[in-house]
């Protein structure tokens, strides 16, 4: 298939903006704390199921020391900092403009590979990076370019948007050739680990708990 990357690229899409309307309903429900921590641990389950039809393990052996720690570093910036601030953007300006922001992913994971990994852009891609992010700010300001929704959540979606484009760069750089499941089990790990510890020092496993009645 000449157009795989392009394919798959679109049905990621599709998911994330199925998954946002369903992790905002969520939030709402049992918080965003319970509903990132139970989503995580499911995810743990199901990849490591994914490996043992795979490569016959539960959780990853073949990783070197250089995988587990650039994808350990990916898994506490993407799916523990990143996704800590997105969740909660949903509570506070809702998953549509949240995901609208996290259409700035790919421009800021352009811009920051630009910095970090020698990544060229030409005058077509800095072109279309501009037109993006003006697309943005005018869907979520008036004629007047006042922005329309709290500035809380906007930097909450930012914040989300900045952690989710620094685990891909991290994610690149610890993966290489690597399998995509594995590398994501390890991310996974990583992550649960960053929100057990904040749980823990926020003492809200009692909550944490109590919403799995809600399941």
């Amino acid at each position: 298939m000449t157009h795989a990357g392009e394919i798959a690229a679109i049905g990621v899409s599709v998911c994330w903006t199925i998954s946002a309307l369903f992790f905002e309903k969520a939030g709402y429900r049992i918080g965003s704390l319970s509903v990132n921590i139970i989503r995580l641990v499911l995810a743990f389950i199901f990849l490591g199921l994914t490996l043992i039809f795979t490569h016959g393990e539960f959780i990853p052996s073949n990783a070197t020391s250089y995988q587990w720690f650039w994808l350990g570093l990916s898994g506490i910036v993407g799916l523990f900092l990143g996704d800590m601030f997105l969740f909660r953007s949903y509570l506070i300006i809702g998953s549509r403009t949240s995901t609208l922001v996290m259409s700035s992913v790919p421009m800021i994971t352009t811009v920051i590979g630009w910095f970090f990994l020698s990544e060229y852009l030409n005058t077509m891609e800095l072109i279309a990076i501009l037109v993006s992010l003006s697309g943005i700010i005018i869907a979520i300001a008036d004629r007047k370019l006042k922005i329309r929704v709290p500035l809380k959540g906007l930097l909450y979606a930012f914040g989300g948007a900045l952690g989710q484009a620094g685990g891909l760069i991290l994610s690149k750089k610890g993966m290489g050739s690597f399998d995509t499941v594995a590398a994501t089990q390890i991310r996974v790990i990583f992550g649960i680990a960053g929100f057990v510890i904040l749980i823990t020092f926020l003492k809200r496993w009692g909550k944490i708990f109590g919403s799995l009645k809600d399941i």
